[in-house]
């Protein structure tokens, strides 16, 4: 099973993370048939897994190099709805990015077409991280 990690805003709402998390998967399923993908929210992974991890002091890296079970990755792939993150995403996305991973810039408006990969992580002042 591949799995996708949603790096979405601390801010967005629950009903707007589930919503994108639907959108990937169901794109995700209809391009990957056979049920070999699974699109988490970071939400959902946080609530599940941080406290155990060491709270935002551990859980970055754990999300974007950690294994689980039988030493298969935690998560393959990254989804990112947006340019601009706060500094946990940020993490993320440079750990993984490091670790040779996908991160894609993926806003959910819906064209495929317009999905990017990342390449790099840079400091904003006015707006924390921005994604390259």
């Amino acid at each position: 099973m591949k799995r996708y990690f949603f790096a979405h805003p601390y801010a967005m709402e629950d009903g707007e993370i589930d919503d994108h998390v639907q959108f990937y998967q169901a794109w995700l399923d209809k391009k990957l048939p056979g049920g070999g993908t699974q699109v988490i929210a970071g939400r959902d992974d946080f609530n599940a897994n941080a406290r155990a991890l060491g709270g935002f002091r551990g859980w970055p890296s754990a999300v974007a190099t950690g294994t689980i079970m039988g030493g298969d990755a935690r998560f393959h792939c990254f989804i990112v709805p947006g340019r601009h993150v706060g500094k946990a995403t940020a993490e993320i996305v440079q750990k993984a990015l490091a670790a040779g991973k996908s991160v894609a810039l993926w806003q959910k408006d819906g064209r495929p077409s317009q999905v990017s990969s990342i390449q790099r992580v840079s400091s904003c002042p006015k707006t924390g991280w921005a994604l390259q």
